[in-house]
C-alpha cells in the first residue's frame, strides 16, 4: 500500500473538518444547484468560500469559472477559423511558412516557375518579351530580353533600318526579331552580307591609284594602237584603276592622251577620270576635253550623265627647263559608279596616245 505524504494527510484532515462543520450546520450539500454548485459552506473564518460559489461555480464570479476561457480568449481570431486571421493580410505564419490565400503554406524553392519562395505555386507573371526571376527577398521580378528594354510595365524594342546598317539587299533582322526588306540584286549580282556583288573582273584588286593595274608602256612617237580594256563594276563601292607609262618620243610634240568610256550598263551612271603625273618635275599638263580634276597630278573628268559615253583629253607638259623637252610621265585611268544598279555587265575603256 502506498503511503501518503504529510502534506496530503493535512489536506485530507482540513477537508474532513469542513465537511463535518457543514453537516453540523445543516448546509445544502455538495451538489446544490440552486445557489451555486458544490457549496461547501463558509470558511473557518466565516467568509471567502460561501454560497456565492468559488470552485467551478457555473453562475458565480469565482476564480475558475467559464469566463476565464471564454470566446474572447480562444475565439476565431486566435484559433484560426475561416473568419479569422488566415488571410494574406493578417495571418501570422510560423518560421519556414508564409501566407497564401486563406492559410499558411511551406516556403517554396526560390524559382520563378512556382512564384518564388513566397509564392503560391503559380508561375511569376511577365509581359511579352519579358523574363521572370526571383529577387533576394523571395518575390517575383522580371526584366526584358535584349534587345527589348523595360518601359513601365512593358518591354519595347526600337527597330533599325536598312540604311542604318548599310544594307542594300537581303532581309536582315531589324533588331527586334522581324526581317527587313532591303531589296534584291539585279542582272546576275548576288547579295552577300547586305551588298550586291558580281564576280570581280581579272584586273582586281585595283581599287586605288596605289593598287592600279599596271599596263604596257606607250610611246607617242609610235602612234600606238588604241588600248581597249573590258571590265565591270562588281559592287557599289568598287573603283577600277589602271596605270600606263608614257614616253615622250622624238616626234617634236608632247604626248596627247584621249580616253573614252563606253558600254555603260543601262540604268547605271559610271564616271571617268584620267590623270597625268610628271614625277618630280613641274607638271603643267592641262585638260583639253572634260572638266579639270586634279585629284592626282593634273587631270580631267568626264561629264556625261547616265549610261552615255564619256571622253576626256589631256595635253601633257612636264617642264624640265628650256633645254629639256622630255614630257614623259605616268597616265592613270579611273572608273567609278556614282549610280550602280547591281548590273554585272562589262563596260569598255579605250586609251589613245598621239
Amino acid at each position: 500500500m502506498r503511503r501518503l505524504s504529510s502534506r496530503a494527510l493535512a489536506r485530507l484532515l482540513v477537508v474532513g473538518s469542513l465537511l463535518a462543520i457543514g453537516c453540523a450546520q445543516g448546509g445544502t450539500g455538495a451538489s446544490d444547484t440552486g445557489g451555486g454548485g458544490r457549496d461547501v459552506g463558509p470558511a473557518p473564518d466565516g467568509g471567502g468560500r460561501d454560497g456565492g460559489g468559488t470552485m467551478n461555480d457555473a453562475g458565480g464570479g469565482g476564480t475558475s469559472d467559464a469566463g476565464r476561457f471564454d470566446a474572447g480568449r480562444l475565439d476565431a481570431g486566435r484559433s484560426g477559423d475561416a473568419g479569422g486571421g488566415h488571410d494574406a493580410g493578417s495571418v501570422s505564419c510560423p518560421s519556414g511558412q508564409h501566407a497564401c490565400g486563406a492559410g499558411c503554406v511551406r516556403d517554396l524553392a526560390n524559382d520563378p516557375a512556382n512564384g518564388c519562395r513566397l509564392g503560391c505555386g503559380e508561375p511569376c507573371p511577365t509581359p511579352a518579351m519579358g523574363t521572370a526571376s526571383c529577387d533576394m527577398t523571395g518575390h517575383c521580378a522580371w526584366d526584358c530580353t535584349p534587345p527589348y528594354r523595360r518601359v513601365g510595365d512593358t518591354c519595347e524594342c526600337t527597330p533599325t533600318t536598312c540604311e542604318a546598317i548599310h544594307y542594300e539587299c537581303g532581309a536582315p533582322d531589324n533588331g527586334c526579331g522581324m526581317p527587313l526588306d532591303c531589296g534584291a540584286c539585279m542582272d546576275g549580282a548576288m547579295c552577300t552580307t547586305g551588298r550586291c556583288a558580281c564576280t570581280p573582273d581579272t584586273y582586281e584588286t585595283n581599287d586605288s591609284n596605289t593598287t592600279a593595274s599596271p599596263q604596257g608602256g606607250l610611246n607617242d612617237a609610235d602612234d600606238p594602237p588604241d588600248v581597249i580594256l573590258s571590265a565591270n563594276i562588281d559592287e557599289m563601292r568598287d573603283e577600277d584603276w589602271w596605270s600606263f607609262p608614257i614616253t615622250d618620243g622624238t616626234d617634236g610634240g608632247n604626248p596627247r592622251i584621249t580616253v573614252t568610256l563606253a558600254d555603260i550598263p543601262i540604268g547605271s551612271d559610271y564616271a571617268l577620270s584620267a590623270y597625268y603625273v610628271c614625277g618630280d618635275r613641274t607638271d603643267n599638263s592641262t585638260c583639253a576635253i572634260g572638266s579639270t580634276d586634279n585629284y592626282l597630278g593634273h587631270g580631267c573628268a568626264g561629264s556625261a550623265a547616265g549610261s552615255a559615253p564619256e571622253t576626256v583629253e589631256l595635253e601633257t607638259d612636264c617642264d624640265r627647263g628650256i633645254l629639256n623637252s622630255d614630257d614623259s610621265g605616268t597616265l592613270y585611268v579611273r572608273v567609278t559608279a556614282p549610280t550602280w544598279m547591281s548590273t554585272c555587265g562589262p563596260y569598255r575603256v579605250t586609251v589613245r596616245v598621239r
